[in-house]
This record gives C-alpha cells, sequence and structure tokens, in this order.
C-alpha cells in the first residue's frame, strides 16, 4: 500500500499513523491503549488533537472506545482480508492446490489474529473471460469494505484492478498480479525434464489442462528446450487436454498408442496431479508398463495423499508454506512494512518415488 510521506500529514494524521503502527505489529485484539493523558504527553499533544487522531483509528476499524473504561483493540487490519477465489470450487477437476492453499490461508490469518472474508465465484476453468462472477467483491470493493485482497485461481480483469490502485489497496497473488508468490512451474518442468532425459527418455511429452491462458505452457516448454540446447523433438507440449469427467480414457487410449505402436514417446510430464491420475490408472489398464514403456514426472502438492503405484518422479510444491508468504506480503503491505520481494517463486522439491512392497501387492 502506498503511504503518504508523514511530513505532509496533519499532527492528528502523524500519530494516527504511530499507533496504527503500533496497534498492527505490537498489540492485540482486547489490548488497551495508553490512557489519553499519557499518550498526550507522550505525542506532546492536546487531549482533543488525541481525540481526533484516535478517531481515525476508530473509523479504519481499528480500535474501539468503550466509555469510562479506554480504547482498546478490535483488529490488527482494521477491515477485512478479501480472499478472492473467482471460480467454482465445487467444479470437478478443481485443483488440490488451490483447496489446500485456501484451507492453509484461513488458517495463517486466524493465527494472526486478523479478520478475513471469502469471497467465491462461479466461473468455470474453461470460461476464457477476465470479467469477475464474484459480484460481492465488485461490491464491497465499490464500498471500502475491505484492508487488501489475495488473489487465487482468478483472472485479471484491468478494471477492477484499476478500482483497486485508485483505491490504493493491496493485492498479493498467485500467478497475475504485480505482487505474486507463485510455485515455480519453470523450475519444476526443468527438473522433469532433466530427470527423464537422464533416465534415457528421448520422446517427452508434456501434458497440461485444457484452460492454460495466451499459450503460457507452450512458450515455457520451447524455451527450456532452446535453453538446454535440445533437438525440438524430444520434448514437445502436446494439445492442451479440456479433459472432462470420465473423459480421461480417450486421451489414455490416444498416448498408449503414440507409445506402444507408434513408438513416439517414451515419457511424460503432468502440470498436474490430478490429470496423472486421470490419465495414468487408465494407461496400466490399457497394458502400459510404467516406468517400462514409459516413465513420468509430475508436479504434485504436499499433503494431498495422491499415489500412484509405480515409480515416478514428483515436483512437489508445499501449498501451506505458499500461503504463510502470501499473508505476511500482504500484512506487511497494510502495515505500511518494507517488502524487499515482491514476486517470490517458491521451487518444487523433487522426489524420486519408488514403489513400496504395500503398492506392487
Amino acid at each position: 500500500m502506498k503511504q503518504k510521506k508523514l511530513q505532509t500529514l496533519s499532527l492528528p494524521d502523524r500519530i494516527a499513523s504511530t499507533l496504527r503502527g503500533e496497534v498492527i505489529n505490537l498489540l492485540e485484539p482486547g489490548q488497551r491503549l495508553e490512557t489519553e493523558p499519557v499518550l498526550a504527553k507522550r505525542f506532546d499533544c492536546s487531549i482533543g488533537t488525541l481525540r481526533t487522531a484516535v478517531k481515525l483509528l476508530e473509523e479504519d476499524g481499528l480500535v474501539e472506545r468503550r466509555q469510562g473504561i479506554g480504547t482498546f483493540v478490535v483488529n490488527k487490519t482494521g477491515k477485512p482480508i478479501a480472499i478472492l477465489v473467482d471460480c467454482d470450487i465445487s467444479q470437478w477437476g478443481f485443483s488440490f492446490f488451490y483447496q489446500r492453499l485456501m484451507t492453509s490461508l484461513i488458517r495463517y490469518f486466524d493465527q494472526e489474529k486478523v479478520s478475513h472474508r471469502f469471497y467465491l465465484g462461479t466461473r468455470l476453468f474453461s470460461e476464457a473471460t477476465n470479467h469477475l462472477s464474484c459480484r460481492s467483491f465488485l461490491h464491497d470493493l465499490s464500498h471500502n469494505k475491505f484492508a487488501g485482497v489475495i488473489e487465487a485461481c482468478t483472472r485479471v480483469d484491468e478494471g477492477w484492478m484499476s478500482e483497486l490502485r485508485a483505491k490504493e489497496l493491496p493485492i498479493v497473488g498467485v500467478y497475475s498480479v504485480e505482487n505474486t508468490v507463485s510455485p515455480d512451474i519453470d523450475a519444476a518442468m526443468r527438473e522433469g525434464l532433466v530427470s527423464l532425459l537422464d533416465q534415457g527418455c528421448e520422446k517427452v511429452g508434456v501434458l497440461s489442462w485444457g484452460m492454460e491462458i495466451d499459450g503460457w505452457m507452450q512458450r515455457l516448454i520451447d524455451g527450456l528446450v532452446a535453453e538446454m540446447g535440445l533437438d525440438p523433438s524430444k520434448c514437445k507440449l502436446f494439445e492442451p487436454l479440456n479433459i472432462k469427467a470420465e473423459q480421461g480414457w480417450q486421451t489414455a487410449s490416444k498416448l498408449a498408442r503414440m507409445i506402444k505402436q507408434d513408438k513416439s514417446c517414451d515419457g511424460l510430464i503432468f502440470a498436474d496431479e490430478m490429470l496423472l491420475g486421470e490419465i495414468a490408472l487408465p494407461l496400466i489398464k490399457l497394458g502400459i508398463d510404467i516406468p517400462k514403456d514409459v516413465k513420468i514426472a509430475s508436479v504434485s502438492h504436499k499433503g494431498s495423499g495422491i499415489s500412484m503405484p509405480f515409480p515416478l518422479t514428483q515436483l512437489e510444491f508445499d501449498p501451506e508454506a505458499i500461503a504463510q508468504q502470501m499473508g505476511k506480503m500482504l500484512l506487511d503491505f497494510v502495515s505500511g512494512r518494507p517488502v524487499e520481494n515482491q514476486n517470490i517463486m517458491i521451487a518444487p522439491k523433487i522426489r524420486e518415488r519408488m514403489i513400496v512392497p504395500s503398492a506392487m501387492a
């Protein structure tokens, strides 16, 4: 959040700015501020000036005055934090990453004693629109109902983003905004490709969901091939998959022909572990021996509980760690603390998962 220079503020504004920082960074909800005489002496001001400053904190929702008792902290950020997830979370294929991210954000803000409010949309993944489906978010934005925004699984519309900037409200997102904490998918794809090439693969295919925006996955793969000096035939992005429920068999059948008959694929990288489950298990039913016929690397997410009965390279991200970084960055913006790195990339942990005896039984 942009901060006005203190020297341009009136005395009540300067006092309020100092007290606001103390409320956010030092005090907890329920704690009482120092008495008016003590604060007036500390800031070398009149009781009237001090009350004007405290009134500003009341208007922000940070404190409340209780007649004859004192002034108490009620909320460390004043207005709640908005958590915007502008998609239908009940739809088939909703990523475990975002499920765990949402839960972890709730846990983080609860631990920090910061109020928060969820805004859920109805947009489907496959809808190619940047307009928000969550009308309640747009309403509350126009009425100044929150102190900052966490964005996840939301396509950015310049309309509401411009309004955020005009109101000087900070936003932290996963991919599409100026302040981000993101899984380093580039690193995951690179490590997956390196792992499969090291295992002797010569024709690697990459599978991703069909809602990839503006061809970014294709550019990523092309960039990796050029960076690593590979023959482009060694790694290619298969046509993005618009797989719906129970359509995994169709795609698996095509891949099985490529692997067994055409010999045009001996390695697969999955950009999402739910996609892996939808395709890999039908491959086994179709007679594909993993890893003899095809070796696999896949993005995965810590805590998902998804397990495969074959060895593979897991490119594991931790949604909880990402949520904590996102929450901390946003609270730093809200409180006016400096944020040194506004674009944090979280690298995956590389796990070579071998079959355990119970999985072979």
